[in-house]
């Protein structure tokens, strides 16, 4: 099943995709499958019980294409307390934390994480503007438009691969490190540092560093330190991406957690649930833990980077 420990579904199917040479038509059949049935999971392995045995393999790709084209459930549940669950393909934990925590909003809320997620690009203000992006890439006949998230977004209209089969790194502009690839959700956090020309900045949980680049477009002669406890990720973070962007001189990874140093902001990307990326990731629907457990973890984050803002 999509929940087991080390199975990463989606990094499989990119896998099979780049290795197989399928016509693009079939490779969009088949990633829209999988990550359906991997989404719809619980309600379509349900379904598949109650109906009786069968080849699973199957029975749930036959179910899958039933509610592609919402075809009715062909079981009941009879119990309102799973409705939603069942419904909108959540765990019942993340379930009745979206209705204590949203109320009504709740189950449009689930919903929206079963769809797939808009391709979202960030101009990177250290090699062009986002107007000249979007010229750029409309120039190759890739259907692009301005978004109103962040000052630097731009969204691809439908299916990437339609318009670039090999995908996204065979974009103009890609090499040249015109762009990243950033939801539009990270480049408004962001924005919310407002991170002015000269400022020095720490990333204190930098990850990958997507949020380290981000902020050096901003800071312009300043400075963005970036640390994570995770030296995997800080090695990513460190790597040839930042030469790409034009953020070398600017953006420094560093090797051991800052001490002493103040700064004029301080980003802190808390470790949490993940459950805002379940779109981009729908197999992690099936493993996520109650929110509850990050919230000590948070705070302690929080308190130990609260140390290193200026007065």
């Amino acid at each position: 099943g999509p929940g087991e420990a080390g199975v990463d579904i989606e990094k499989m199917v990119r896998k099979v995709l780049r290795r197989e040479q399928f016509p693009a038509a079939d490779r969009k059949y088949i990633a829209g499958t999988v990550y359906g049935i991997v989404s719809h999971w619980q309600r379509l392995h349900v379904e598949r019980q109650l109906l009786g045995d069968g080849d699973e393999p199957s029975m749930l790709l036959q179910l899958w294409e039933q509610q592609k084209h919402c075809a009715p459930s062909p079981v009941s549940i009879p119990a309102r307390a799973y409705r939603m669950a069942f419904d909108f393909c959540v765990p019942p934990h993340l379930a009745a934390e979206l209705v204590k925590d949203w109320g009504m909003r709740a189950e449009s809320i689930a919903a929206a994480c079963l769809g797939r997620s808009q391709l979202t690009l960030r101009a990177n203000p250290l090699k062009t503007t986002r107007e000249e992006l979007v010229a750029q890439l409309r120039g190759a006949g890739v259907p692009v438009k301005a978004s109103e998230v962040s000052p630097w977004a731009v969204t691809i209209a439908g299916d990437l691969r339609a318009f670039v089969p090999q995908g996204i790194c065979h974009l103009p502009g890609y090499t040249e490190g015109h762009f990243e690839v950033q939801d539009g959700g990270s480049q408004q956090i962001v924005l919310a540092v407002r991170a002015q020309p000269g400022h020095h900045v720490l990333d204190f949980c930098c990850g990958t560093g997507g949020k380290m680049l981000a902020l050096a477009g901003c800071v312009g002669a300043g400075r963005v330190d970036a640390w994570d406890i995770d030296a995997g990720k800080r090695k990513h973070a460190a790597g040839k991406r930042r030469e790409l962007a034009g953020a070398a001189g600017v953006a420094k990874v560093l090797d051991d957690k800052p001490d002493g140093e103040l700064y004029d902001r301080v980003l802190v990307d808390a470790p949490c649930s993940s459950a805002g990326v379940l779109r981009r990731h729908p197999s992690q629907r099936w493993t996520l833990q109650p929110s509850a457990r990050w919230a000590k973890v948070q705070l302690e984050v929080l308190q130990e980077a609260a140390a290193f803002v200026k007065p």
